[in-house]
C-alpha cells in the first residue's frame, strides 16, 4: 500500500465526460411572470404585460380596483376566489355589502374597543348563525394565559395548554361585529349580551 506507482508522463491523462447539465439547453428559459398580474401602474404597463397575462385578467383586475377602491383596506380576509369572473353588477353588489358591513360594525362598536378576527366556526352561537350583533362563546389559541385579554375578557377561561407549542387555548364571550369572506370580527360582549349567552348555556348544560 505504501508503493506509489509513478505516472507515465508519456501517456495522456483521461478526462471524464462533461455532465449534461454543463451543456447549454436548446430550450429557452421561461420568462418571469409578474407577481400581481393586474392593476398596472404606468401607461406603458399593459403593452409590457401583453403576452404574459391574458388581457381579460388585466381588465378584470382594473374593474376590481375601480369598484372596490379603498374598501379593500378595511375588509375582512381576502377577496373571493372567483371574483375575476364576476360581472360588473356582481362587483357593485359586493361593494355595497362591504360598505353596509363596515357601517354596522362601527355602530355595534361605538366606543371603538379592541376587536379580533376569527373563523366563524370558532364562535358558538346557539340557535342563530354567526352574524353581526349575535353574541356567543369563542375559542382561540394565545401565546400565554394573558393573550387577547382585551377581547376575551368576559367569562374568560383557560381551557387547555399545549406545552409543546407553548400555546394556551382560551375562551370568552364575544359579540360579532362583521362577517365577511369566511371571517368574523368580534369584540368583548357587554354585560347584557353575556347574560343572554350564559342563560342559554345554563339551560343546555
Amino acid at each position: 500500500m505504501r508503493d506509489i506507482l509513478p505516472l507515465d508522463l508519456g501517456s495522456p491523462v483521461t478526462r471524464p465526460a462533461q455532465w449534461p447539465a454543463l451543456h447549454p439547453s436548446d430550450v429557452p428559459e421561461p420568462q418571469a411572470r409578474p407577481l400581481f398580474p393586474y392593476a398596472p401602474s404606468t401607461a406603458d404597463e399593459p403593452s409590457r404585460l401583453r403576452g404574459l397575462v391574458p388581457q381579460e385578467t388585466i381588465e378584470a383586475g382594473r374593474r376590481i380596483e375601480e369598484t372596490l377602491g379603498s374598501l379593500r383596506i378595511d375588509m375582512l380576509g381576502n377577496l373571493p376566489a372567483n371574483i375575476e369572473s364576476w360581472s360588473q353588477k356582481e362587483l357593485d353588489r359586493y361593494a355595497r355589502q362591504l360598505r353596509v358591513s363596515m357601517r354596522i360594525g362601527k355602530e355595534l362598536n361605538p366606543h371603538a374597543v379592541p376587536t379580533y378576527r376569527l373563523a366563524p366556526s370558532d364562535v358558538r352561537t346557539v340557535l342563530l348563525r354567526p352574524g353581526p350583533g349575535v353574541s356567543g362563546r369563542a375559542w382561540t389559541w394565545g401565546s400565554d394565559d394573558n393573550a387577547h385579554a382585551a377581547v376575551f375578557s368576559v367569562d374568560r377561561q383557560v381551557v387547555a395548554r399545549d406545552r409543546i407549542r407553548r400555546l394556551t387555548l382560551l375562551t370568552g364571550i364575544v359579540t360579532i361585529l362583521r362577517h365577511e369572506n369566511d371571517l368574523v370580527e368580534v369584540r368583548a360582549a357587554t354585560e347584557a349580551e353575556a347574560a343572554r349567552v350564559l342563560t342559554v348555556e345554563g339551560m343546555r348544560s
